[in-house]
């Protein structure tokens, strides 16, 4: 079984390989794929290997090969960063936006509380008028008890108004 590396002599050999392999380093597209860039690191690191002699020409090739295969691999850690801190952003912007939403329906909902307790204070000070009043109609001496059950009503009904009035 062939391989790519099969009938490479001598360092124009070595030289003319690297070249390709660079000349497809550099195509590779921006969004790449990791399962792409991991297949290029393997190949330049496989030049590294197999490139032979060691001789200070062969091992200068292998340390281009070496950079090339780190550029390929830090651009891929590169973008997945840059896409992590663009999600890190877009999520912070998201939460402020949900807060503000949520601050405004905690006002919202503090205004309706306060319309219903407005109101509820509201038609308690109206029924306390409307007692008030029917015990002026009624005959002191004629409904005494009827007074006292009214008067004890009107006290209950002012403390309930003076708890649906405190401050939360």
């Amino acid at each position: 079984m062939s391989t790519e590396w099969d009938g490479i002599e001598g360092v124009e050999g070595w030289r003319a390989k690297l070249e390709s392999l660079l000349g497809e380093a550099e195509a590779l597209p921006a969004n790449a794929n990791v399962q792409t860039r991991l297949k290029m690191n393997r190949r330049l690191t496989d030049f590294q290997l197999r490139s032979t002699p060691n001789s200070d020409d062969i091992l200068e090739l292998d340390a281009i090969a070496e950079a090339a295969r780190a550029a390929v691999i830090k651009a891929g850690i590169d973008e997945r960063l840059e896409g992590l801190a663009e999600g890190s952003a877009a999520l912070a912007r998201f939460t402020k936006q949900l807060r503000q939403r949520a601050a405004s329906l905690e006002a919202d909902a503090r205004s309706l509380r306060f319309e219903r307790a407005d109101k509820a204070v509201q038609s308690l000070t109206d029924t306390i008028r409307t007692v008030r009043d029917l015990i002026d109609t009624l005959d002191a001496a004629a409904e005494d008890d009827l007074v006292k059950k009214s008067e004890r009503l009107i006290t209950t009904l002012q403390n309930f108004r003076s708890e649906i009035e405190r401050p939360a």
